[in-house]
């Protein structure tokens, strides 16, 4: 292959021409809270925002182990305040 400094350049600028668009690329997660005012859902939503904390709505899972064993209380406070 003759002038391969001149291929791999060629094919550098034919990469990068093709990924430019990558820089305008914008990532968000969309949630359509956006115009949720004027559709049916709004009322549930408002609801649910007002009568239950975010836990209750999206609950986690959080697994708590103690190298000592069984949890004893000051391991079941520690749990408690998790959820504060």
């Amino acid at each position: 292959m003759a002038r391969p400094w001149l291929w791999t350049a060629a094919a550098l600028v034919v990469l990068l021409a093709l990924a430019s668009p990558v820089t305008r690329l914008r990532l968000s997660l969309d949630t359509a809270t956006g115009g949720i005012e004027q559709q049916s859902a709004a009322a549930g939503r408002e609801i649910l925002e007002r009568e239950f904390n975010e836990g209750r709505i999206s609950p986690i899972q959080v697994v708590y182990v103690s190298e000592d064993g069984p949890l004893d209380d000051g391991d079941l406070e520690a749990v408690a305040r998790l959820s504060e």
